[in-house]
């Protein structure tokens, strides 16, 4: 509930939580405000630790290549990737774009643990430059609390994962391909209480290499807000190489979803949407479930 007063807007905040304010119907550029409980952070002794504290740090890319490494970015701290100097790994992508690998990345580690109420921004990077988190054939992935800003492309990737927890992020971009949480070819994962706001779908299910070891099954997304101004809020989208199962979206919600996505407007009908199952691949869909989805504006 809001009372207005003198062009004054006041309301009282009940809870931890993720509030968008929109005012006079403009939701193009709407007041967000996110209340989270006070930073608790315990990280093991004998950890391998990568900490960026309060302040601003440029960084070029994380790497990680250990096993139990937690990336903890402080509250107050915001790091912002910086544009490559070297020759990009890929010189072109299908758009013309220069891309390199992503920013925060590691590959066949187990109990890794990106953790802190901190920011990670990456407006200084050009559109498709790099992928925000994509962790690849790991093991106990967690990822908690981080605020992502202006995702160059896809912004948290899970891909050939085994028990994954993806719990509160917060996700504001705009720019083509800056996909939400897209969970690849991953077996047992969960993403709850995270918000997103980008430039392509966001909460999704994928699988895209073929003969995965670990295929696409029991994964669940709760609590999630969606604000898909341009594509898809939830579902198993597009890429879908193997067979996907068992998959559930519960207590979720859209908030808008506006536009068709402007590479393909003619098929809207098929293609856009705030819950979809949309299969381009060889692999079978089964026991998808949308359960108490609140969808506010779907256009």
């Amino acid at each position: 509930k809001t009372d207005i007063e003198e062009n004054v807007i006041s309301f009282k905040i009940t809870g931890y939580e993720k509030y968008s304010l929109i005012i006079d119907k403009n939701y193009v550029k709407p007041l967000t405000v996110v209340v989270r409980k006070p930073e608790q952070v315990e990280i093991p002794a004998d950890a391998n630790v990568i900490e960026y504290k309060a302040g601003v740090h440029d960084v070029n890319e994380i790497v990680v290549t250990k096993d139990d490494t937690w990336i903890y970015i402080h509250e107050g701290a915001i790091v912002r990737a910086a544009q490559p100097k070297s020759n990009p790994v890929v010189s072109k992508d299908g758009l013309g774009f220069a891309r390199w690998n992503s920013f925060i990345r590691a590959t066949g580690v187990k109990n890794l643990h990106i953790v802190g109420t901190g920011i990670i921004d990456f407006s200084h990077i050009t559109c498709h430059a790099r992928r925000g988190i994509e962790i690849n054939g790991s093991e106990n992935v967690s990822i908690e609390g981080v605020t992502i800003i202006n995702a160059a492309e896809w912004t948290v990737v899970t891909n050939q994962c085994k028990d994954v927890v993806i719990d509160d992020l917060v996700l504001i971009g705009h720019r083509l391909n800056s996909d939400g949480v897209a969970i690849v070819d991953t077996q047992n994962a969960v993403v709850t209480n995270c918000f997103a706001r980008t430039g392509d779908d966001h909460f999704e299910v994928k699988s895209i290499t073929k003969n995965s070891a670990t295929g696409g099954n029991n994964i669940v997304f709760r609590n999630c807000k969606a604000w898909p101004d341009s594509c898809r809020g939830f579902g198993v989208i597009s890429e879908t190489v193997n067979d996907i199962s068992d998959v559930t979206f519960e207590d979720c919600a859209v908030l808008y979803r506006i536009n068709d996505w402007w590479l393909d407007p003619g098929a809207s009908e098929w293609y856009m949407g705030s819950l979809v199952i949309c299969l381009s691949d060889s692999g079978r869909v089964s026991n998808i479930t949308f359960r108490n989805i609140e969808i506010y504006s779907e256009t």
